[in-house]
């Protein structure tokens, strides 16, 4: 089963590490998909996806073991699933259900529609406000 990747479970996420190394799960490829727009929740610190005008960066990936896909599938089963392609491949996309709409477009936006590069871009600013250490 395919999938496409666009926040935790992307490489960088907190939960790529339950799926790194599994031999039957396979990153095809990144890349942008349009029609989306990306937010994020920041008291538990993931994303949404909503329809939208925007532009949205996803990581394409193959779960060969039904395993892999069923814990794919728990993780992501308060989303709603949708098909989109990739080198002429469908792959699953997990949105925000249309009740679920309203609720993330309250929520602060991610302008470049990359998850990982915003929590990068959060821990860079981080480290540049810090003081420097006192001097003994």
């Amino acid at each position: 089963m395919n999938f496409a990747f666009y926040g935790t479970l992307r490489k960088g996420g907190r939960l790529y590490a339950r799926l790194e190394g599994d031999k039957n799960f396979l990153i095809k490829g990144t890349g942008r998909i349009a029609g989306y727009q990306m937010h994020y929740y920041p008291d538990g610190g993931y994303p949404g996806v909503v329809r939208g005008a925007n532009e949205i960066t996803v990581e394409f990936v193959e779960a060969a073991d039904p395993k892999i896909s069923q814990r794919i599938i728990y993780f992501e089963k308060n989303y709603e699933q949708q098909a989109v392609e990739f080198g002429g491949e469908q792959y699953i996309l997990f949105v925000a259900t249309q009740n679920g709409e309203t609720w993330w477009n309250r929520q602060p936006p991610v302008e470049s529609g990359d998850y990982i590069a915003h929590l990068q871009s959060k821990t860079k600013k981080k480290r540049k406000n810090k003081p420097p250490p006192a001097l003994t």
